[in-house]
């Protein structure tokens, strides 16, 4: 979007100054400036939406260096194509825009972190239970720490070392490099049953939170609703499925993980089914998943007698 930016101004500054007609060049200002502004608001939703994410440890440093470099370099793009007041007013404008946009990035950032507490009990759950089955990867290999980067302490400086270690941690993924360390492998499908449980463990918590939601109304979110119970209203069952999903990735074999996730989601089509009484692509959409989980269950597990 940045460059999008600045090919959008210099495209219609190049027109500007081939045109004498003065109310021309009013209507292309215009529109460059409507079309400026128009990225600008892309461009913040796009750290909305971001700074929703939950981050591992030290991503929420390196969230705000590149937000700040990416917004101060859209920023002065802008401003670039005019000149005295007019120029003066549109910082002005984007400073009141950033002030605004930091503080609904803030809480954001904030909420995520809650959210994050709530669930990292059961993620580590998870983790200690894929250790001692011996499918976890080790977590150091995916945040290898070189000893050669030089700190910089310049907006873009600071941007293109996140960079560089974001691109070495999908490097260790992808490709298997890893600083002084042996190659790892992703042992996915390998899960038992303690695995399963905690995965178990960890979808029914969020169930009974979502059947909680359920009987408040999704739509009906009032201040006293937790972070979680936020989430979960705006995602709804959504966010229980890619669980699910997750647990059918790692313990593809073990029956109780798909008998729960039926369970689940035949008990999501009578809910919906009550709701509606109507036929809906709601309904259509989740009995079509349903079919394929059960489907999916039955090639997994072809000795079930479930």
């Amino acid at each position: 979007l940045v460059a999008r930016l600045s090919l959008v101004m210099g495209g219609e500054s190049t027109k500007n100054s081939e045109n004498n007609d003065t109310e021309v060049e009013n209507s292309s200002t215009r529109m460059n400036d409507e079309k400026g502004i128009s990225i600008l608001q892309q461009l913040s939703l796009i750290f909305q939406q971001w700074s929703k994410n939950p981050m591992g440890e030290g991503s929420n440093d390196e969230i705000m260096q590149d937000l700040e470099y990416l917004w101060e370099e859209a920023s002065a793009i802008f401003t670039s194509f005019f000149d005295g007041s007019v120029k003066l007013i549109k910082q002005q404008y984007l400073a009141q825009q950033k002030a605004s946009l930091w503080e609904t990035v803030d809480l954001n950032r904030k909420k995520a972190s809650l959210l994050l507490n709530v669930l990292s009990s059961y993620e580590n759950n998870v983790d200690v239970a894929m250790d001692n089955e011996g499918i976890m990867l080790p977590r150091y290999s995916l945040f290898p720490q070189r000893d050669d980067d030089k700190v910089d302490a310049s907006p873009l400086g600071r941007h293109v070392q996140c960079l560089h270690r974001n691109c070495a941690k999908w490097d260790t993924i992808i490709v298997g490099e890893s600083f002084g360390a042996t190659n790892h492998r992703f042992l996915s499908g390998l899960g038992g049953a303690q695995t399963a449980q905690a995965f178990l463990n960890y979808t029914s918590f969020l169930q009974r939170i979502f059947h909680d939601v359920a009987k408040q109304g999704f739509q009906n979110k009032t201040g006293e609703f937790t972070p979680i119970q936020e989430h979960i209203a705006d995602h709804k069952f959504v966010f229980i499925l890619s669980l699910y999903e997750r647990a059918v990735s790692e313990c593809p074999t073990v029956e109780k993980v798909w008998v729960s996730y039926i369970h689940f989601l035949r008990g999501e089509w009578i809910r919906l089914r009550k709701e509606k009484q109507e036929d809906t692509s709601e309904l259509r959409n989740l009995s079509s998943m349903l079919q394929a989980v059960t489907q999916r269950s039955c090639r997994n597990c072809p000795c079930s007698v479930t």
